[in-house]
């Protein structure tokens, strides 16, 4: 079974979207009073949140690559496979140096904040970069000329 498919991403980020927006509701209204089983379930996957924060992200991305050519997003895919595993590493590694003792001094942030731009914004340029050649390429095999 294939998991990594167009429709298989979107309905897994709309699915943790949405118990990220549960979380934060039962949260900021108090739905859950102390030492109950629903405070309980609510502190639980409390801890999950950072990793659901990423869904809100990742749903709007997965909403454009499902009109995305399927050869356009498994090109795609192949470089995320290994990028997306890179960028994590290289941000926890950033989290590790740099806020080891607590908060970083202000070199640390004028260090930080460059560095966690470039990585960044190197994966998404590089992303953006592949989505938009192997386009490309596709319309231009659209529009030649076949070989009859």
């Amino acid at each position: 079974m294939k998991f990594s498919t167009k429709k298989a991403i979107l309905f897994l980020s709309l699915i943790i979207t949405l118990i990220l927006i549960i979380i934060i509701i039962l949260e900021a209204t108090n739905l859950c009073d102390r030492g109950t089983r629903c405070d309980d379930m609510v502190d639980s996957i409390n801890f999950l949140t950072p990793i659901f924060m990423l869904a809100i992200t990742v749903l709007p991305l997965s909403i454009l690559t499902y009109k995305m050519h399927d050869e356009v997003f498994e090109y795609w895919t192949r470089f995320a496979v290994w990028g997306v595993p890179a960028v994590i590493i290289a941000h926890i590694l950033m989290y590790v140096v740099f806020y080891r003792n607590g908060s970083p001094d202000v070199f640390e942030k004028i260090v930080v904040v460059p560095l966690f731009i470039l990585i960044y914004g190197s994966f998404a340029l590089i992303s953006l970069w592949r989505i938009i050649t192997k386009w490309r390429e596709l319309k231009k095999r659209e529009n030649s000329p076949t070989n009859g």
